[in-house]
């Protein structure tokens, strides 16, 4: 450089600052378009199920967690997942949208009459994830067999095998020594366990002899000859399987190369003789992309056929690293992808605690950091088959999306990291060619984001011409996610538009119109709902099948009993939930048309509260029981009266308190609530705002149905208007454990479940608990998840009754 600068010849140094120029014009070009695309938030969705074979008649619990794909954060962003099964046939048997809140939502799915024995595919995605090529969506499988049934599985033809030899930069090059990837599956697209590949020649010499791994994966060197034709030959079980070797030989070009060395990512970028007159004057850049940063490095070959640089792994973000050769026109040449382990965000669980009480166990996990945590737990036998999953929330979320293939177990890469873990993961990344990155979509054309985030349902109302435009309110009724909403339109709006709804599945949309009285009418508007269908997911992803298992039991197989309502009464813990899904039911019964929030007693709270008074305080009510009297207030109108501010929308003007009603009358001198027995009390009605109940005041009211007299009161429809929803979230469902005639043969230590926790959660330096049944057998506990600041969540603890 030194000598060139000092040149005296004004064209000579023009003819060379120019290319340096316009090398450098384009690499800031490379770095902005690449940060551009990074910068477009993306969010990547996991499904952890309770397991993956089920029986007739079972339930499929799950946990869906849905992270930023940059920080690994809960999502914020997204409050609708799209669940969906899909038979072997590629037809929709179920699907559901479940209601996300701070990245979490859990559901079961009975397996019912709409199944029949085979495979299924499981598929969570959003919104938003359709704009992407990556998969950021979930794509799993399960497999559903009759419970009566031989399940032996007959081994696979190896006739029908699939070897693929894949050069590790994604191209051979002649006269350099080339890193190929091999990988040999079976037909299911699972890998020959501990096979052996052997290379030869068109003189059937001996070029390699490659054992590979649990997975069917391992790797060989080799300098190629484009003149040559090579051959391969697979061993397996004794047997010897002839297979294409036929990837193609380039005469020209480079390759990218990579292997790590203590704490060093040490890359080649080779080429041969023959290239080096094309390419030495040329500028090329190495990109590198991951989680935190993306980094551009100068390669220029000058006289030479061989660019060492050295990484170092604690520069490189934890995760996937996806480096890539690229030319002055931005087009990618060669690709290497690898994933640093080091420091991994890992949060670990410490072994249980157990407590036993009876016929129950209470299990708590001492969780180190002081971060808060959501958590699922799958409890099955410790010898269980029925646990097949081919990820866990860590490959995932940090694997999958990044690759364009699919991962055998990448559970294992990442439980009781090794050495000989890492290499193994190398190896894989290997095959796996270039990443799920569309650079032709990046550099050739902006990204087009046609789908948007999702804020719940979206409402368009719709406004009758006929109706006065001066002053418009409206009231949209509680359900059970939401309270009473109002809405003020400016004048001479036709339409209005608002979001954050969120109904269950048999709820209505209820509203009505608000008069300058206060009095109500039915709306009189057009709505439309947004979304109204599940909407289509246009990925062509690959997955996994579950893998064929020797399922066959010696002796006979016992049906497992399930607990539908009135089979449950033998364990108290699972009859407490299906009375509290009783509960909540009747309260969406009940609210369809209350023009407040429906609150039905349950028996925990008698004994918690004791009488009304504590009761509306922990509803965020004001009351006072001074000198025997009784009086409530809301806070909000105590607010607006302290302010000085009159009734206008959404404040209403101060009363002396508010309405208070027994069983449909109302209650003028309040004193008999003084102390009033909450144990009296079947249900509450709390409409804070007073709208429709013909006071006036707009303190709100507060309607008492005893257990005498409780019931629904009678509305009057000609206040209300009323819209079927189209598309509303799935109710919460409660996992039943079946219940087994014998709980520890081996027809359920290998299929039987013992329990499924979904809705765990561990504020700041709480730990984890929860109580299960006893179990008769060893079992294990598979725990998945993520905390609040980025840390993800994946162990297996085994437990031995007899300790």
């Amino acid at each position: 450089m030194n000598k060139f600068t000092r040149l005296s010849f004004p064209l000579f140094i023009i003819m060379f600052i120019l290319p340096s120029l316009k090398a450098q014009i384009q690499e800031a070009k490379l770095e902005s378009t690449l940060k551009e695309y990074h910068s477009i938030p993306k969010e990547v969705a996991y499904l952890h199920l309770n397991k993956t074979i089920l029986l007739m008649g079972e339930q499929l619990g799950f946990s869906a967690y849905v992270v930023n794909k940059n920080d690994l954060k809960p999502s914020i962003e997204t409050t609708n997942l799209y669940v969906q099964i899909s038979n072997s046939a590629g037809e929709v048997v179920k699907e559901k949208m479940l209601l996300v809140k701070n990245g979490v939502a859990s559901n079961t799915i009975q397996i019912d009459t709409s199944f029949t024995s085979g495979d299924y595919v499981l598929t969570g995605f959003t919104n938003w994830m359709r704009n992407f090529d990556e998969q950021n969506f979930f794509k799993g499988s399960f497999v559903v067999r009759d419970s009566n049934l031989d399940f032996k599985v007959n081994k696979d033809d190896l006739t029908e095998i699939d070897a693929q030899f894949l050069p590790e930069s994604g191209h051979l090059l002649s006269d350099v020594t080339n890193t190929v990837g091999v990988v040999v599956k079976d037909k299911t697209g699972y890998g020959l366990p501990n096979a052996a590949v052997q290379i030869r020649d068109s003189r059937n010499r001996l070029l390699s002899d490659v054992a590979l791994n649990r997975y069917g994966i391992g790797k060989f060197t080799l300098i190629p000859d484009p003149n040559e034709k090579y051959s391969a030959i697979v061993v397996f079980e004794g047997k010897e399987i002839s297979v294409s070797f036929q990837t193609p030989v380039a005469s020209e070009g480079i390759i990218l190369s990579a292997v790590q060395r203590n704490k060093e990512l040490r890359l080649v970028v080779n080429s041969n003789s023959a290239s080096l007159p094309k390419i030495e004057n040329k500028p090329y850049f190495l990109v590198i992309q991951n989680r935190k940063r993306i980094e551009t490095i100068d390669i220029k070959f000058g006289d030479k056929k061989s660019i060492p640089v050295v990484l170092d792994l604690d520069y490189l973000a934890s995760g996937m690293n996806i480096i890539t050769l690229m030319d002055e026109a931005c087009r990618p040449i060669a690709e290497r992808l690898f994933f640093n382990y080091e420091g991994i965000p890992l949060r670990e669980i410490q072994d249980p605690r157990l407590i036993e009480a009876q016929d129950s166990l209470a299990v708590r996990f001492l969780r180190n950091g002081a971060d808060s945590s959501h958590l699922s737990v799958s409890i099955l036998p410790q010898n269980s088959i029925s646990n097949n999953s081919n990820h866990n929330i860590v490959s995932y979320t940090m694997l999958q999306p990044y690759l364009r293939g699919n991962i055998e177990n990448g559970s294992w890469y990442f439980h009781e990291i090794t050495e000989e873990k890492k290499y193994a993961l190398d190896n894989l990344l290997i095959t796996q060619g270039w990443s799920s990155y569309d650079w032709g979509a990046i550099f050739e054309k902006p990204l087009e984001l046609k789908y948007r985030f999702e804020n719940n349902i979206e409402l368009t109302g719709y406004i009758n011409k006929g109706s006065n435009r001066n002053r418009l309110r409206y009231l949209v009724h509680a359900n059970s996610n939401n309270e009473p909403l109002f809405l003020d339109i400016p004048p001479g709006n036709g339409a209005f538009v608002f979001d954050g709804f969120r109904p269950l599945e048999g709820e209505e949309l209820v509203i009505s119109r608000i008069k300058d009285n206060d009095k109500l009418l039915p709306a009189g508007l057009a709505v439309q709902f947004s979304p109204q269908k599940i909407p289509y997911l246009s990925h062509h992803s690959k997955f996994l099948l579950q893998k064929n298992s020797e399922y066959s039991i010696n002796g006979n197989l016992m049906t497992p009993v399930l607990p539908f309502e009135g089979q449950a009464e033998e364990l108290k813990e699972v009859l407490l939930e299906i009375k509290i899904d009783k509960l909540l039911e009747r309260e969406r019964k009940l609210g369809i048309h209350s023009f407040g929030r429906i609150h039905v007693i349950k028996e925990n709270e008698v004994p918690l509260y004791q009488t009304l008074a504590g009761y509306l305080k922990s509803k965020g009510l004001m009351v006072s029981e001074a000198g025997g009297s009784f009086s409530v207030n809301n806070k909000f109108a105590v607010a607006a009266n302290e302010s000085g501010s009159g009734a206008s929308f959404g404040k209403p003007a101060p009363s002396k308190g508010m309405a208070v009603f027994l069983d449909g009358i109302r209650i003028v001198d309040q004193t008999m609530f003084h102390q009033y027995p909450l144990s009296s009390i079947d249900y509450i009605e709390i409409n804070k705002h007073g709208l429709g109940e013909g006071i006036t005041g707009g303190n709100g009211a507060i309607k008492i149905y005893s257990l005498l007299k409780s019931g629904t009161p009678a509305r009057d429809r000609n206040r209300v208007q009323q819209f079927e929803i189209p598309l509303a979230y799935s109710s919460p469902k409660l996992f039943y454990v079946p219940r087994y005639e014998n709980n520890h043969d081996e027809f359920f230590q290998k299929y039987g479940v013992i329990d499924w926790k979904p809705d765990l959660y561990a504020g700041v330096g709480e730990d984890v608990i929860f109580k299960i049944k006893k179990p008769e057998v060893d079992f294990q506990m598979i725990i998945e998840g993520f905390t609040t600041d980025g840390k993800l969540i994946y162990d297996v603890k085994t437990v031995s009754v007899g300790e």
